[in-house]
C-alpha cells in the first residue's frame, strides 16, 4: 500500500483512533531513531542552539513549563478517551 492510499484509509478514521495512530507513528519514529548517529548538520544545529542558550540563558524555558504547555494543548483536544488520556501522561512524563 502506498502514501496515499495509506493516508485514505488513516483519514477514515475517528479522531480517537487518528489520535492512537499518529502518537503511536511519532513515538515509533523516535525508538528507530534512538541510536542513529548525529549528522554534521544536526551537530551543527545543537552547537547554535547551545551557543545560544549561553549568550541568553534568560530567554531559556524551563522543562516544567514545556511539559505543563504541553499537557495544557493536549488536555484542551477533542479527543478525551481513558486510553488517550493514559498514553498522553505515560508519554508527556
Amino acid at each position: 500500500m502506498d502514501y496515499e492510499a495509506v493516508l485514505a484509509v488513516a483519514k477514515k478514521l475517528d479522531i480517537d483512533e487518528r489520535t492512537l495512530l499518529a502518537w503511536e507513528l511519532w513515538y515509533g519514529i523516535q525508538e528507530e531513531t534512538a541510536n542513529a548517529e548525529i549528522t554534521d548538520e544536526l551537530e551543527q544545529e545543537l552547537n547554535r542552539r547551545l551557543e545560544e542558550y549561553r549568550a541568553h540563558p534568560e530567554r531559556a524555558v524551563p522543562w516544567e513549563q514545556v511539559r505543563d504547555r504541553i499537557r495544557q494543548t493536549l488536555n484542551k483536544s477533542q479527543v478525551d478517551e481513558p486510553h488517550i488520556r493514559q498514553l498522553r501522561r505515560d508519554r508527556v512524563d
